[in-house]
């Protein structure tokens, strides 16, 4: 018996079928990652991950491969006060202060090669704003402007981001690889994010062949 199947299935299990060998394609491949790291400016755990994973084991990607999305807002939550939002955060007022200058530094240097840097410069040195961190063309106006005009609705969006999270945030840093939380990956990260990366994401990457090949031969513990 014929059986007709209207033309708008076809479309749609057409379209699907393309996007899962797009997303087969790039796992096989191997060579970029998108990460996307929630967190808070004076946690210990999220500057100890910034500072000996996050930003050391990025500088050794060539450009575009690791791509790092930064989300500092955490555990942090907002109440409407007027037409303002008063931010509570869980190292206290000066913390929600650092995570507003770094939600402004994710405005005001777009581009990778200068953020990760600028980022690290300030998880390094916190409690900072960020004005000893600012990459070459961003002056310290600029970031106050953006802190006095902007800084409290990029700080609420970047916490609406965080409060959708599916898995909900726990603990933090909370880390998603390519928009997914792997249990698994984002605990071994915290301790050797590189691994991670090489083992299931950047395999076939230059970097990672390399890794990959001195791990077999036991140069890497």
């Amino acid at each position: 018996m014929k059986v007709n199947i209207p033309c708008w299935m076809v479309v749609t299990a057409a379209v699907s079928w393309l996007e899962q060998s797009a997303h087969a394609k790039t796992i096989r491949e191997g060579t970029t990652v998108k990460v996307s790291v929630f967190y808070e400016s004076l946690c210990p755990d999220s500057q100890d991950f910034v500072n000996t994973q996050l930003a050391p084991v990025w500088g050794t990607f060539k450009e575009g491969e690791l791509q790092v999305e930064f989300n500092p807002f955490g555990k942090a939550n907002w109440s409407i006060a007027g037409t303002h939002y008063d931010f509570t955060c869980q190292h206290g007022d000066m913390e929600c202060a650092c995570n507003m200058a770094q939600a402004c530094m994710l405005k005001l240097v777009p581009e990778q090669k200068d953020l990760v840097p600028a980022i690290h410069c300030m998880m390094s040195n916190q409690p900072t704003l960020g004005e000893g961190c600012l990459p070459a063309g961003v002056h310290v106006e600029d970031l106050r402007r953006c802190l006095i005009q902007e800084g409290e609705t990029r700080l609420h969006k970047l916490g609406m981001e965080t409060h959708n999270l599916d898995p909900a945030l726990n603990f933090v840093p909370w880390i998603l690889f390519n928009g997914r939380f792997v249990s698994q990956d984002w605990e071994n990260s915290l301790s050797n994010f590189k691994d991670v990366l090489c083992t299931n994401y950047l395999q076939n990457t230059d970097e990672c062949k390399a890794y990959n090949t001195h791990k077999k031969q036991k140069i890497y513990f």
